[in-house]
């Protein structure tokens, strides 16, 4: 017998209880730096090109007067591959169907994605935002919904990672209860896979042990190696864990509108110049970082990273090199002292030969 949620109201689920905030506090800084050594850390930077600050803007009719009324959500969402909208190639993201259900009565007006930004980042502009449309909406109990992104395709994207199994420690970079551009990072673990209790499609969630907040909803579960295992889909309530789709089900919907899955080239470029980076080979890194930065559909991370991975390049190319004439010229220093003192000693000798032949 497959495990159950314990009292988790599907009813709650499909109303989308984890949905973005829309009060949104002051910004904290985040700890989300290329200077960590966190391992957990160094993962969701190599996956934050990826993450996205969602923002939908809706309209709704209100009261006997139908009065107009315009809502403003925020969550997060993530790139998860390519797919061709209305004969044009198009990068795609994954968050939760209920982020991006229709309000009754009313319309989304906007959908809008902010590429988010390394903590080292907060201080500079901040990307801009790009527009996006509702591509496909899983169906039944899955809260899943893909997006497609204006722009060129080839947008950094997450690799899917199946099999989600209990124990493993996950990070959710997220959007909830922050209003900066760097995502604010949540750790846990996958306590367990199970199904909902009085759902007649025994569909399987990842309950987790991460403490999520309103607005990290459609947030990666990020693996140690930056890979997704899933979508955030709901938080916790008193007594319920907070829960995610898994990465096979987003893979599923993918499939059905044709998409190109996972990292492409330029994500792998990324991952392996940090991880240069992060072992001190500073000149690897840039060169590594510096393709990833290539083209439109780049992200700004992979320029930022690329410049400080030259200047610690530089730096470590004028200590090493320094050190290196600082010891050619302490060794000539000592040579010289040896060859002054070898000459004082031929003096002494000299002169004490020359009195003992004078008597």
């Amino acid at each position: 017998m497959r495990p159950v949620l314990p009292a988790l109201a599907l009813g709650a689920l499909a109303a989308g209880v984890a949905a973005g905030a829309v009060a949104r506090p002051p910004a904290a800084p985040s700890e989300l730096s290329d200077a960590s050594a966190d391992p957990m850390v160094r993962a969701a930077l190599v996956a934050t090109p990826a993450v996205y600050r969602l923002e939908i803007e809706t309209l709704t009719r209100k009261g006997r007067r139908r009065a107009r009324a315009v809502d403003l959500l925020n969550a997060t969402a993530f790139g998860v591959g390519d797919a061709r909208v209305r004969g044009v190639r198009r990068s795609v993201v994954v968050t939760a169907r209920h982020n991006v259900a229709r309000p009754p009565g009313g319309r989304i007006l906007s959908i809008r994605l902010f590429p988010a930004v390394s903590g080292d980042m907060e201080e500079g502009p901040a990307p801009g935002p790009v527009a996006a449309g509702v591509l496909a909406r899983g169906r039944g109990n899955r809260d899943l919904a893909l997006l497609w992104l204006s722009g060129p395709a080839g947008r950094p994207a997450l690799r899917l990672q199946d099999g989600q199994t209990q124990g493993t420690p996950v990070v959710v970079p997220g959007f909830g209860g922050t209003a900066g551009p760097a995502p604010t990072l949540r750790r846990g673990e996958i306590v367990r896979v199970a199904r909902i209790r009085h759902d007649a499609s025994r569909a399987q969630f990842a309950a987790l042990s991460t403490p999520i907040r309103l607005g990290d909803s459609g947030a990666p579960l990020v693996d140690e190696t930056g890979s997704a295992h899933g979508v955030i889909v709901r938080r916790a309530t008193r007594t319920e864990p907070p829960i995610a789709e898994q990465a096979g089900d987003v893979r599923r919907l993918l499939r059905t509108v044709g998409a190109t899955q996972g990292e492409g080239a330029r994500e792998r470029l990324f991952r392996l110049g940090m991880d240069s980076f992060w072992r001190r080979r500073y000149g690897d890194a840039h060169e590594a970082l510096e393709r990833a930065s290539a083209g439109a559909a780049s992200h700004p991370l992979a320029a930022f990273e690329a410049v400080r991975a030259a200047d610690l390049a530089t730096a470590a190319y004028r200590v090493e090199h320094g050190d290196r004439w600082r010891g050619i010229l302490i060794a000539l220093g000592a040579a010289s002292a040896l060859a002054a003192a070898a000459f004082l000693v031929a003096l002494v000798l000299g002169e004490r030969t020359r009195r003992r032949l004078g008597h």
